[in-house]
């Protein structure tokens, strides 16, 4: 019995994204493009970067441990990228459509963010979870126009985790 499998990328979530030395943009998938016996296309699994250990992983073997993790290290790299944004008198807004978004401001000043991470779809729930547990809040400022705006701000506890 002959079969040929075929490992290619997926459709990725934002199409002009690049290619880094971050990971690939999109999942990878593993299918069977001929066999003798079988219907082509029957094997149909999904592969993910993992960024912790830099290896592709299936997608059913990622488990609560290795999502925990992942969760962890990508808030401490936004916590690590709030803090350089500070240390450079950035003011990030909340507004996910603003020009000072958080990945529009990241992406700017060159700070390396997983590529996941690089638009304010997956972003935003990180920023909310971060503000739940009271690492980042928001407050209101007076911008030089004096008109009234809000912008994210590192707690004393997420300055913090930013060191750990």
């Amino acid at each position: 019995m002959r079969s040929r499998l075929e490992l290619t990328r997926g459709k990725a979530a934002d199409a002009d994204e690049d290619l880094d030395e971050s990971g690939p943009p999109a999942p990878y998938i593993l299918r069977r493009a001929k066999g003798n016996h079988a219907a082509p296309g029957s094997a149909g699994l999904h592969f993910h970067w993992n960024f912790l250990h830099g290896v592709i992983l299936p997608e059913e073997q990622a488990g609560p441990v290795v999502h925990a993790i992942e969760q962890r290290n990508d808030e401490r790299a936004v916590l690590a990228a709030f803090a350089e944004a500070r240390a450079t008198g950035q003011r990030i807004s909340p507004n996910v459509t603003a020009n000072n978004s958080a990945a529009k401001i990241f992406t700017s000043m060159g700070i390396a963010l997983p590529q996941r991470l690089r638009a304010m779809k997956a972003l935003s729930p990180l920023l909310r979870g971060l503000k739940y547990r009271g690492l980042l809040t928001i407050e209101p400022y007076t911008d030089e126009q004096r008109k009234k705006r809000e912008c994210w701000v590192l707690t004393d506890k997420g300055s913090a985790e930013a060191r750990e």
